[in-house]
């Protein structure tokens, strides 16, 4: 039932995006991520190389749009481009997030493209109407897949986890986290 319901709102995203002539952060967006599914599943290397092109030029053409640019800094990791992501992701947090944390706003939703390993909360996000939702819910669950020196990744799972308490394997991570480093009181 909750798969059917998730279906039919990105059917609902996909059908107010105007594919054609992207013309709102949205628009632009959502085109973004089509294109990156489209390079995951590309024949050649070469097409895959277009797509994520041009999923850079959507996702930069709708930067002001919360999840673009968090779809930006997630594409900058996925290339290699680590320290890149890491300030795409924290500028974003605090500039399109942090001002609107716990204030009740809501901004249109959007489609979401995940890494593999991270689809066990694929759904979750995409089940959600309200795009800074969706937002805080994304940051979580990138943010401990990128690495800063300075920040352990205790550190990075304890900020995950208060973006995003629901994801699970992020859970289970910060608690072996803890046991390696032998802070039992944070289990």
């Amino acid at each position: 039932e909750a798969s059917l319901d998730i279906l039919s709102h990105v059917e609902a995203i996909g059908e107010q995006t105007n594919w054609d002539e992207p013309e709102t952060a949205l628009d632009w967006h959502n085109s973004g991520v089509l294109a990156l599914i489209e390079a995951e599943y590309a024949p050649t290397l070469e097409e895959r190389q277009a797509y994520i092109d041009l999923a850079f030029n959507y996702f930069k053409e709708g930067f002001d749009y919360p999840l673009s640019a968090l779809h930006y800094g997630l594409l900058l990791n996925l290339i290699g481009e680590q320290t890149t992501a890491l300030n795409q992701t924290f500028s974003t947090l605090l500039q399109y997030l942090q001002p609107y944390f716990g204030k009740g706003e809501t901004i249109p939703a959007g489609l979401i493209y995940l890494p593999q390993k991270l689809h066990g909360g694929l759904e979750k996000i995409l089940s959600e109407s309200n795009g800074l939702l969706q937002s805080y819910l994304m940051i979580g669950m990138i943010m401990p897949e990128m690495r800063l020196v300075f920040y352990t990744e205790t550190r990075w799972l304890n900020l995950a986890n208060s973006l995003c308490p629901q994801f699970v394997p992020n859970i289970i991570k910060q608690a072996l986290s803890h046991i390696y480093v032998r802070q039992y009181e944070g289990l």
